[in-house]
């Protein structure tokens, strides 16, 4: 698997010196769990296909250990979109456990709130966990 990433990476590299065309992509690294999990591998796909259908845009999905760090990373700009988990949003909104004290560090969503929001979201993509339950969601276990 790391020989294949390399070589992608590598490929890549070749490509973007190779072809000024490619400056004028736009790149959106896109900030996922780890390789294997299923938020990765559904974003995989969905950058394969978004690629293929936006010429101008090229999505490089961006593996981290976790939801947490990419929820963090998109707060903080390293990523310009993430998957994100329910408890994650929760635990950043509440200002607990693993985002106890980060509000001072996320830049890009307070410049966001500074400027009014004016912009229209580009798009979204929810899908539900399978592995959740009473325990993070109450009797219910609710989406909404």
């Amino acid at each position: 698997m790391f020989k294949r990433t390399l070589a992608l990476l590598a490929t890549g590299l070749a490509m973007s010196a190779a072809a000024p065309a490619l400056s004028q992509v736009k790149e959106i690294p896109w900030g996922t769990s780890a390789v294997g999990s299923a938020g990765h591998k559904a974003l995989v796909i969905l950058a394969e296909v978004l690629n293929r259908e936006m010429p101008k845009y090229r999505i490089t999905v961006q593996p981290t250990p976790g939801a947490v760090v990419t929820v963090k990373g998109y707060a903080t700009g390293q990523f310009e979109g993430h998957y994100g988990s329910d408890i994650a949003f929760y635990e950043m909104a509440n200002d607990i456990k693993r985002f106890k004290g980060f509000k001072a560090g996320m830049t890009r969503i307070i410049k966001s709130i500074r400027q009014g929001m004016f912009t229209r979201p580009r798009g979204g993509v929810y899908y539900s966990c399978i592995g959740r339950g009473a325990s993070l969601f109450g009797p219910d276990s609710e989406e909404f």
